[in-house]
C-alpha cells in the first residue's frame, strides 16, 4: 500500500487522487492521509488546494487531524486551520475526559491540548473559549486567555479550578507584573 500511497501523492490528477485516496482512507486512515501529507506544495486554484483537501477529509477525523498537524508543521500560520486543529483536540480531549475520567488517556488528550493552545497563537481565541466555557477545562482557558493578553480574565478563570491552586500561584508569580501595571 506505501507504493500506492507514494505514487498518489506525486500524482496531479485531482479526480483520481481523491478516488483512490477515499479507498486508502477506508483502508487505514494514519497511512491514507499520507498521500497528502506528502503532497510538496499548495495550488490554491488547484482542486488539490489544502482547503479542498481538508473538506475531502472532513469525514475522515484521525485522517483530518494528521493532515492539520502536517500543515501546521510546515509553518502555515493560518488561523482556520489552527483553530480546526485545536477544535479536534478539545474534542478528543472531551471524549476521553468523559469516556476515562482520570486515566492517563483524558490527561494525555488535556496535555496536547494545552501545548497546543501554549505554542501557537494563530487560532481564534473567542470560538475556543465559548465551546471551552461549557467545560471544566480551567487551564485550557487560563492559556487562552493569557495567549490574548486578558490576564485579569486568566487569573481568575485559574482560581476557579481549586485543584489548579499550583497553576494559579504559577500564574501569579509569572504574571503579576501585566496585571499591575499601569496603561
Amino acid at each position: 500500500m506505501s507504493f500506492i500511497i507514494n505514487y498518489l501523492s506525486k500524482l496531479s490528477i485531482p479526480k483520481l487522487v481523491y478516488k483512490y485516496g477515499k479507498w486508502a482512507l477506508q483502508k487505514d486512515e494514519k497511512v491514507g492521509v499520507k498521500m497528502f501529507a506528502l503532497r510538496p506544495s499548495e495550488d490554491a486554484e488547484s482542486e488539490l488546494s489544502f482547503d479542498a483537501i481538508l473538506e475531502f477529509l472532513r469525514p475522515f477525523e484521525t485522517a483530518s487531524l494528521i493532515y492539520l498537524e502536517e500543515l501546521t508543521d510546515r509553518g502555515l500560520e493560518n488561523e482556520d486551520y489552527h483553530t480546526r486543529l485545536a477544535v479536534l483536540y478539545l474534542n478528543d480531549a472531551l471524549r476521553q475526559a468523559q469516556t476515562y475520567p482520570n486515566s492517563k488517556e483524558a490527561e494525555t488528550a488535556r496535555t496536547k491540548l494545552r501545548t497546543f493552545l501554549q505554542f501557537t497563537s494563530h487560532y481564534n481565541a473567542p470560538a475556543l473559549l465559548g465551546k471551552l466555557k461549557e467545560t471544566d477545562f480551567f487551564q485550557e482557558c487560563a492559556i487562552i486567555y493569557g495567549q490574548v493578553s486578558i490576564y485579569i480574565r486568566t487569573y481568575i478563570s485559574t482560581i476557579y479550578s481549586v485543584q489548579m491552586f499550583y497553576v494559579t500561584k504559577r500564574f501569579n508569580s509569572m504574571n503579576v507584573l501585566f496585571i499591575l501595571r499601569p496603561y
